[in-house]
């Protein structure tokens, strides 16, 4: 499991047990070094490929022991990069403030696809984040100021989504999370919402949903009719920690990094904190 921190150090995570009481942190030493922007993402393709988004200084790509740059002078529309993520077909697409970019990496060739105002019907440049639903090989974008739209990867166009969240007045969505036709969205200022795209439930592990927020990590219990809220707090060791990251590890262990605060290793099925490594007992920065 990669981790990296607001340095740009980058760490390769490995235990030996099941429980996650023995966890060791090696810090990876590249050749090539590493990015000197701010690491927003880290994503682990199905062909063995490490891509690394920035914000500043485009993507890189680890392959063969190489690390390599795609940036503007490759065809990219920004190298202000929000997020990213992988289709089944292990392209990668990018968000940036200047829209979407799909990239191929094809025996070493860059192949590279920009899509913004100009060229579709992307509601807004400003791209904050992307998911992708495997089941309907559909990509879900959030905008700064033009709500949510979809990419149909097998009809190939743009749709924005006004229903039914358009009474909202939905702006600046922040994360987007897609299990089975259930779109999450997190928003800045207005708080969660979700809807069915189309018809389908949830396939969350245990029924619960957990998102971050300013005050450290929630958690919705989706098995009770209208669901419920509670806050983490883990023997209030998450109480108003920043949460800015969340990762599954595996059906029971969920990762949340913090600004500042280290990185939690939590039970997803009570919500319990594992174990917190932070700055004084393994990483090199919180």
């Amino acid at each position: 499991y990669y981790v990296s921190n607001a340095k740009g150090h980058l760490f390769l995570l490995s235990n030996n047990s099941s429980n996650f009481y023995s966890v060791r942190f090696n810090l990876l030493n590249w050749e090539e070094g590493f990015p000197k922007a701010k690491i927003n993402k880290l994503l682990y393709s199905k062909s063995g490929v490490l891509w690394i988004s920035t914000y500043g200084e485009g993507l890189y790509y680890y392959n063969n022991n190489r690390l390599y740059n795609i940036n503007t002078d490759d065809g990219i529309n920004s190298n202000d990069i929000y997020d990213i993520i992988l289709d089944s077909e292990d392209n990668i697409w990018a968000a940036s403030d200047q829209g979407l970019n799909k990239i191929k990496i094809e025996k070493g060739k860059k192949i590279i696809n920009s899509i913004d105002q100009s060229n579709s019907d992307i509601p807004d440049n400003l791209v904050l984040c992307l998911s992708y639903d495997s089941k309907q090989n559909r990509i879900y974008g959030g905008t700064y100021s033009g709500g949510i739209f979809s990419v149909d990867l097998n009809e190939k166009n743009i749709i924005r989504i006004p229903e039914p969240l358009k009474d909202a007045n939905l702006n600046e969505i922040t994360s987007l999370l897609v299990f089975d036709g259930l779109v999450w969205v997190g928003t800045n200022g207005k708080g969660l919402f979700s809807f069915a795209d189309k018809e389908g439930g949830s396939l969350l592990s245990y029924n619960r949903l957990f998102f971050a927020y300013e005050k450290g990590l929630g958690q919705i219990d989706l098995s009770k009719p209208n669901g419920s809220f509670k806050q983490i707090l883990g023997n209030k060791e998450l109480d108003n920690i920043p949460i800015i990251s969340l990762n599954e590890l595996n059906d029971s262990v969920l990762l949340a990094g913090s600004f500042g605060k280290g990185l939690f290793i939590i039970n997803k099925k009570s919500g319990k904190i594992i174990k917190r490594l932070e700055y004084k007992n393994t990483l090199v920065n919180d």
